[in-house]
């Protein structure tokens, strides 16, 4: 009896683990990163428009994306890490814009319009003014950042998707699956007490 509930239980075991996951094992899926998740999206020459767009448009449990906001050196090198390695002088957009003052601001999410509180632009870089220009992150420049145009730019090669989630929230399926691990419980306790008054 023991050896078949156990058995009974397995697939269910599984099925926990599987929910528990927040990225359900697949290749693609965004990285986590402190509250938040982040892709890399190749696309050679995108503008930064056109990624901007993409990326807004793009939903990962719920939430949807947004062309990265990097406010620390940690998370600077958490999107080196996740992206390609870029060759010279190629790299991938990052939700920022630089005016003409050569001022920087957050152009997209939560932080939008605010003023970098963190930056690791390379030497001599932001100079692309005084056209307003965006901002990209190489790792072929040791994870620096350079402004570019916001048109079809043959140094750009992709983007990094910021998802704001937050709270992980359980997944929807496992209050079922709890429920049915309670129905298997029940049926195991029935049983045995049917056993014990055949026996009995």
């Amino acid at each position: 009896m023991r050896r078949i509930a156990f058995r009974a239980l397995l697939p269910a075991a599984f099925f926990l683990a599987a929910a528990l996951s927040p990225l359900g094992g697949a290749d693609a899926a965004p990285v986590q990163f402190g509250s938040s998740y982040y892709e890399y999206v190749s696309h050679e020459s995108i503008s930064w428009d056109d990624a901007s767009a993409a990326a807004s448009a793009s939903t990962f449990m719920g939430v949807n994306g947004h062309l990265a906001t990097v406010t620390s050196a940690a998370e600077n090198d958490f999107l080196v890490d996740l992206g390609p390695v870029f060759t010279v002088p190629q790299g991938a957009w990052l939700g920022g814009a630089v005016d003409a003052s050569q001022t920087g601001r957050w152009a997209v999410g939560p932080e939008a319009g605010q003023l970098f509180t963190f930056s690791n632009f390379l030497s001599g870089e932001p100079n692309e003014g005084p056209s307003h220009v965006y901002v990209y992150l190489s790792s072929a420049l040791a994870g620096q950042w350079a402004d570019a145009a916001a048109a079809v730019n043959a140094e750009i090669a992709g983007y990094f998707v910021e998802y704001q989630v937050g709270a992980v929230p359980l997944p929807a399926a496992l209050p079922l699956m709890l429920t049915g691990l309670a129905g298997f419980g029940v049926l195991g306790w029935r049983r045995k007490r049917t056993m014990n008054a055949l026996i009995g």
